[in-house]
């Protein structure tokens, strides 16, 4: 083998180390870049998981927040409607015992406190029993208790009455108040002032209170318990008559008042 021969092979022989070098750098490169870009894309998609789940916790807080609020609003929108309510139906109890106010005053007055003295006696089921009244009605009630002693000999039972003068039932209520004179007299919010101040001082309609000799039963028949007695049993009557079904409940769909 000549020289030239020598030169050809060797030149063969660069030349394929050459493009040997380069295909092998050229699958280096192409496996670089695509594990590049499966890197990548496993970066860009981890972040952007992570964007979705800050969203997604910062939007669940938020909806979370929004139906706590809107619960509080609505409990509170309810409370307001009950207490309303609730206003309404004791401004009915209020009237009641504002018109029974003179009721001690009337003609029958003394034959009702004989009928009260007779139901507390029998509750008590004693043949003895002390009667508590308002001082007011310290003659009315011992001529009731007369009544009631004769009523019951009448029918051959013995019953002996004592007044209690050592106590008594709270007085009659004040007279409601002018609402005129008062805003004259204070401005407004003055009769609001008196109103309230008059309905806190104790008083009584009118009846009375039957207590053993002891003192340790007591049978409330005064008018005001035989009131509170008559609205409580007829509580559900006097709602329905004032409101409509339903409209003491706000549904979560509904618009809340004062909002």
């Amino acid at each position: 083998m000549n020289d030239e021969e020598v030169r050809r092979q060797i030149t063969q022989m660069v030349k394929f180390i050459e493009q040997e070098a380069e295909e092998k750098a050229n699958e280096i490169n192409i496996a670089a870049e695509e594990e590049f870009d499966v890197e990548k894309r496993d970066v860009v998609e981890r972040e952007k998981q992570k964007i979705r789940e800050e969203y997604e916790r910062k939007e669940s807080a938020a909806e979370k927040e929004k139906r706590i609020e809107f619960s509080t609003r609505l409990n509170a929108a309810r409370l307001r409607l009950l207490r309303a309510r609730d206003d309404a139906v004791r401004g009915i109890l209020a009237e009641a015992r504002d018109e029974l106010r003179d009721a001690s005053d009337k003609p029958e007055y003394e034959s009702l406190l004989v009928g009260l003295v007779e139901q507390g006696v029998a509750k008590l089921q004693a043949t003895e029993a002390v009667i508590r009244c308002r001082e007011v009605d310290a003659e009315k009630a011992t001529a009731a208790m007369r009544r009631a002693e004769e009523n019951a000999a009448a029918a051959g039972r013995e019953l002996k009455l004592t007044l209690d003068t050592r106590a008594h039932l709270p007085p009659p209520p004040p007279p409601p108040p002018h609402d005129d004179d008062d805003d004259d007299a204070s401005g407004e919010g003055g009769s609001a002032r008196t109103r309230a101040a008059t309905t806190d001082v104790a008083s009584c309609i009118g009846g009375v209170h039957v207590l053993s000799v002891d003192g340790k039963v007591v049978c409330d028949v005064s008018l005001d318990d035989r009131l509170r007695v008559a609205f409580e049993n007829n509580l559900p009557e006097i709602r329905g008559e004032i409101f409509d079904d339903g409209e003491d409940e706000i549904g979560d769909g509904d618009e809340i008042p004062g909002t």
